[in-house]
């Protein structure tokens, strides 16, 4: 269907007019296409509060297990097998660590 326009005319179009208002800091703004970019202006951040006590212990990033936890990691046929002979550690928690091929690597062996 598309937009009715008006004949072409001898007289040109005017060129657009840049209009101005005020930024931060007294700087004037352009504002093309009938867009107020001042509204971009830097915003005030609400004061701090207080929050509860920072613990004694320190708390891990996500996605970061603790030496504690690696350590616990070691390579053997099936639990049963790992909990009583504790054949070799795998710290990096990969299967790749176990020299043995039918082993692999499990978590949270405490008898070892």
């Amino acid at each position: 269907h598309g937009y009715k326009t008006k004949a072409p005319s001898d007289v040109p179009t005017p060129s657009p007019t840049m209009l101005y208002v005020p930024g931060y800091g007294g700087a004037k703004v352009p504002v093309f296409g009938g867009i107020d970019f001042s509204i971009f202006e830097p915003t005030i951040s609400p004061a701090p509060t207080l929050s509860v006590r920072p613990s004694l212990e320190p708390t891990l990033p996500p996605g970061v297990i603790a030496k504690e936890v690696l350590a616990t990691y070691y390579c053997g046929v099936d639990w049963n097998d790992v909990e009583s002979n504790c054949h070799q550690p795998c710290p990096s928690g990969s299967n790749m660590e176990c020299e043995d091929p039918e082993h692999v690597c499990w978590a949270f062996v405490t008898a070892c």
